[in-house]
């Protein structure tokens, strides 16, 4: 174990203010980790390092990050610190190493956009796990390069669990490229929000259809939202939920559960449309009549999540259940969409509640 020695630097006792730090104690800490053998001590030094983001120990770290040994978590977190691209390849290594993947990948979002590259390679990788970790951080970095690559994971990954988290980390990437300054990045995330089809994008693509300063783009969300609707009941995201809310919606009606002792069931139960009936009649009391402003506001808020959840269900009573609740919100974006309904919704019986809503 390291001892205070003339020359050297205890870990336990170096500054931790970068702005105190010199280039002597960054080469002290460099020559001190070639000395040291414990681990622990080892381990000591890189996380020192990593906080002074001392560029100079980026060589000197990289084999440690791939070894997989007691101090490689270390010098992960480290390497993401630093920020230095060098890193890079050995972070994406560590996918092979269950035990470093999760730490590899906030390192990787650490660096940022300029390890796309690299990941997007990983999508290629034999080993499944590492598919996996490259989808789950390309999708953090928010690089609309990644959007093609993405898109052959869901067309072609042998594992159903990749294309799964690569089509729910595509539709997140692309939402978040909706209102990307280059109006051709905007088109063509607007034809993959068609392609992907999830009916949930209607709600996003009314605005883009409404507001876009590009009247061409509003043109093709006005398509997409009609090809979205016209294809509700053959959703492939309803085929990966079985149940009718989304984790945003349960989470505010599990909220809801404690703050206003809501009578309802978890709504992970919410699989058959009189379920989701039952929480949505449920969350109009509470946003109708509870005496606290704030719960009211989370309840209309559930309410709004869970409409547009049933509007993309496969089952046409779930999808008058949001055309119901959609008139009852009666708010401008609630009457749009339930006008796109009347007309899209390929199944007769919705279009007809939806027209007599509108003609109220």
């Amino acid at each position: 174990m390291m001892n205070d020695q003339p020359g050297r630097i205890n870990p336990n006792r170096i500054t931790r203010s970068l702005g105190e730090s010199s280039m002597s104690d960054i080469h002290t800490l460099l020559e001190n980790l070639r000395r040291e053998a414990d681990p622990i001590d080892q381990s000591k030094l890189i996380e020192e390092l990593g906080h002074l983001r001392a560029q100079e120990a980026v060589e000197m770290l990289i084999p440690h990050a791939i070894r997989n040994e007691y101090q490689s978590g270390s010098a992960i977190v480290a390497l993401g610190n630093i920020g230095d691209p060098r890193a890079i390849d050995a972070l994406v290594l560590s996918f092979n190493h269950q035990n470093l993947a999760w730490i590899a990948k906030d390192a990787l979002v650490k660096i940022g956009p300029v390890a796309v590259n690299a990941l997007v390679q990983a999508l290629n990788h034999d080993n499944p796990d590492v598919r996996f970790m490259a989808i789950r951080t390309v999708g953090e970095l928010n690089d609309p390069g990644a959007i093609g690559p993405l898109e052959k994971i869901i067309e072609s990954d042998p594992d159903d669990t990749n294309q799964k988290q690569a089509r729910s980390t595509l539709k997140t990437l692309l939402l978040e490229n909706l209102s990307h300054q280059d109006a051709q990045i905007r088109q063509q995330v607007i034809y993959r929000l068609e392609w992907l089809g999830d009916a949930r994008s209607v709600d996003v693509l009314l605005g883009v259809a409404d507001d876009d300063p590009d009247a061409t783009i509003r043109q093709i969300a006005q398509s997409a939202i009609t090809s979205l609707l016209q294809k509700v009941d053959h959703d492939p995201f309803d085929e990966h939920n079985p149940s009718l809310l989304s984790r945003e919606t349960k989470l505010l009606v599990n909220q809801l559960r404690r703050r206003a002792a809501l009578p309802v069931e978890t709504p992970d139960n919410a699989v058959m449309p009189s379920l989701a009936a039952d929480v949505v009649s449920r969350l109009r009391s509470v946003a109708a009549h509870h005496a606290d402003d704030a719960t009211r506001e989370i309840a209309e808020d559930a309410l709004r999540r869970a409409a547009v959840d049933l509007l993309r269900c496969r089952y046409p009573e779930a999808r008058q259940t949001a055309v119901e609740t959609l008139a009852w919100i009666n708010d401008p974006a609630a009457r749009r969409l339930v006008e796109q309904v009347a007309q899209h919704d390929p199944n007769v019986a919705v279009r007809q509640t939806a027209q007599r809503v509108i003609d109220r």
